[in-house]
Parts: structure tokens; sequence; C-alpha cells
């Protein structure tokens, strides 16, 4: 069963499938997360329309490494001063 889309998510597709007409290629899609699932119904979402077979699989390689779990908190390390603020 496919988890519903909200409407950011279809505007999204919309936006992705509009830049790769209009470049006339298709566009380089990488995704990472963390916490999205299940992971298919994400890489249907960045593979696009004209990439999902009759039964719905992206035609893409999905790499999930798995979860891991840390002994405490992750450092949060901020790039530059200004966004401290």
């Amino acid at each position: 069963m496919r988890s519903p889309m909200t409407a950011a998510v279809r505007i999204w597709r919309l936006v992705l499938n509009g830049l790769a007409a209009l470049t006339g290629r298709p566009l380089q899609r990488i995704g990472l997360s963390a916490t999205q699932k299940p992971i298919e119904d994400v890489a249907r979402f960045l593979v696009g329309t004209k990439f999902v077979d009759k039964n719905g699989n992206p035609d893409c390689a999905i790499i999930n490494t798995g979860h891991f779990a840390t002994d405490g908190p992750l450092p949060l390390r901020c790039p530059s001063p200004r966004l401290k603020r």
C-alpha cells in the first residue's frame, strides 16, 4: 500500500518534471533521508513519472544502509557565524 502524498510532494513532483522538460534531459536526482519511509515511495518521487514501470517500481538504484544507533547526541556544527543568530 502506498503512503498518502501531500500537496507539497505533488507540487514538487510537477516542478521536477517541468525542469526536466525544460532542460530536454533527465535530471540527476539524489535523495538522502533518515526519516522518510517507505523508501520506495521516496525513490518513486525522485525518479519522476517517466521512470516508473507498469507495476509502480522506480527505475533507479536504492541504497539502504539501514539505521544505526549512537551513544549520545550527535554534535551540530554551524558553518557560518551568521547562521547562529
